[in-house]
């Protein structure tokens, strides 16, 4: 296993421990979310890659519809709350060879990519699950301060278990780049405040 895989693994086993906490600061829908969701034609195929406790899932059809996550944790949270929708659960960075859909959303996922070459790889499978034409719709963590570009300790507190999220912060360039060195054309790339604009997220809306 190599320092890239351990460091997934890492993170996943992390978020499966501060699963209730975490899951519980994710419970409302964001203005910028909502803004996600009113992009995307509500007859067409949506994949939800790292959906998390399954949120976006009430803006898409049941039958439309597909949340995959690493976390099993979070993964049971996400069936309880929309018994109707299909959440499966996957390895790390797996894309399956049948997959075939009209949009993807991958919100706050990419920055647990922690290197370069599998950020690329991951890129290439998030293009090769759409079909032509399709879209993405991907976020990731944004900070203007320059010292904590790269892959950076991110800490998260959950009552009396604290873990450290390893994270890695983009400029907004640089994930563009990602994006479309996989074969994507971007439409739009900006940066979009969350959590009523405590914080921010670089936002990349491209097409095959």
């Amino acid at each position: 296993m190599d320092d890239d895989q351990k460091t997934i693994n890492r993170t996943i086993s992390d978020y499966n421990l501060i699963a209730d906490k975490f899951s519980s600061t994710r419970e409302s829908v964001s203005s910028d979310l909502l803004a996600i969701a009113q992009r995307i034609f509500k007859d067409q195929s949506v994949l939800d890659y790292g959906c998390g406790n399954g949120r976006m899932a009430q803006f898409f059809s049941p039958h439309k519809y597909l949340g995959v996550d690493p976390s099993i944790s979070l993964l049971h949270f996400a069936k309880n709350q929309f018994r109707q929708h299909k959440f499966e659960q996957i390895e790390p960075s797996q894309f399956k060879d049948e997959w075939s859909f009209q949009n993807i959303i991958c919100l706050s996922v990419i920055h647990h990519i922690p290197s370069p070459v599998s950020q690329k790889m991951f890129a290439r499978g998030l293009y090769n699950s759409l079909s032509n034409g399709g879209k993405l719709i991907l976020t990731s963590w944004f900070s203007n301060d320059e010292s904590i570009l790269g892959l950076t300790d991110v800490p998260f507190i959950a009552e009396n278990t604290k873990i450290i999220r390893k994270v890695y912060f983009y400029t907004c360039p640089e994930l563009k780049q990602i994006i479309s060195d996989a074969g994507f054309h971007i439409i739009r790339a900006e940066i979009v405040p969350r959590n009523k604009g405590r914080y921010s997220n670089i936002e990349i809306e491209a097409i095959k």
